[in-house]
């Protein structure tokens, strides 16, 4: 069945199917789980308008056209954290719908290992970043578990992470984890 568009903006569609509203993005999305020296993972304080807030959240953002996901995901990295990696950095994890009834998007999912030395020589952000940190996992964990981290895909993944880091032992492969060995 098809659907009725009641808004569109550069950004997303407002659409309607059967009497069901939903957001459509313009753009697939990627996010990054950047694991700094297997010790913390860096997070950004993205400004929020909408909010009147900044939250934690991974890095990400939109796929331009002409670009392939590990590309948006290496440039968001870049741009939201300062970082550069390169390319063969990037490796895809499982992903998940953030909300199928209002927003039935799936963003694509990457992490990447680097050394305390790139995170320490990482260049300026950009200005939709208010700050960044990296949180050893211990921290995350607590803030996951005390409602710190607000935005649901990015507590997802870091949850993912951890339960994975502790639920396997370090040599086996999890398909929902991170593996060195991939």
């Amino acid at each position: 069945m098809s659907c009725v568009i009641h808004h569109k903006n550069p950004w997303f569609d407002v659409r309607e199917k059967n009497k069901f509203f939903y957001i459509q993005p313009n753009e697939d999305q990627v996010a990054i789980l950047p694991i700094v020296a297997d010790s913390g993972i860096v997070m950004v304080k993205a400004k929020r308008p909408l909010l009147n807030d900044a939250m934690w959240e991974l890095p990400g953002g939109g796929i331009s056209k002409n670009e392939t996901p590990k590309e948006a995901a290496q440039r968001e990295l870049r741009e939201e954290t300062g970082i550069s990696l390169r390319i063969s950095d990037f490796s895809p994890m499982l992903s998940a719908i953030p909300c199928p009834n209002r927003m039935p998007t799936i963003p694509y999912l990457f992490y990447a290992y680097l050394t305390q030395s790139q995170f320490d020589n990482r260049l300026p952000h950009d200005q939709e970043i208010d700050s960044l940190a990296l949180f050893p996992f211990r921290q995350l964990a607590k803030m996951v578990m005390e409602g710190e981290l607000k935005v649901s895909l990015s507590a997802l993944f870091v949850s993912r992470f951890l339960l994975a880091k502790t639920a396997f032992s370090a040599d086996s492969h999890v398909n929902s984890g991170v593996s060195k060995d991939e």
